[in-house]
């Protein structure tokens, strides 16, 4: 079964308006079970849980997303940010 990542993504991004912030984690990790190259959902939860102080975690996830794509800027600013 193919999963609409897009559409998992949106409904995270609701997720985190509402402050539904293990759902959104969930969400990502659906998408990232599915497909384990997918750079944007590791920095949108490395992100997240940067934001909820899991350091640990943003930095691995964020780190993650840089191997997968070292040319993403944003990653390299969320890593900055983080530090």
């Amino acid at each position: 079964m193919r999963i609409d990542v897009d559409k998992l993504l949106d409904i995270a991004d609701l997720m985190i308006a509402t402050r539904s912030y293990d759902k959104a984690i969930d969400l990502y990790n659906k998408i990232i079970e599915a497909d384990d190259d997918c750079d944007e959902v590791y920095l949108l939860r490395g992100e997240l849980y940067g934001k909820l102080g899991q350091t640990e975690k943003a930095f691995n996830d964020v780190l993650k997303a840089i191997s997968i794509d070292p040319e993403y800027d944003a990653s390299h600013l969320a890593l900055a940010l983080l530090y």
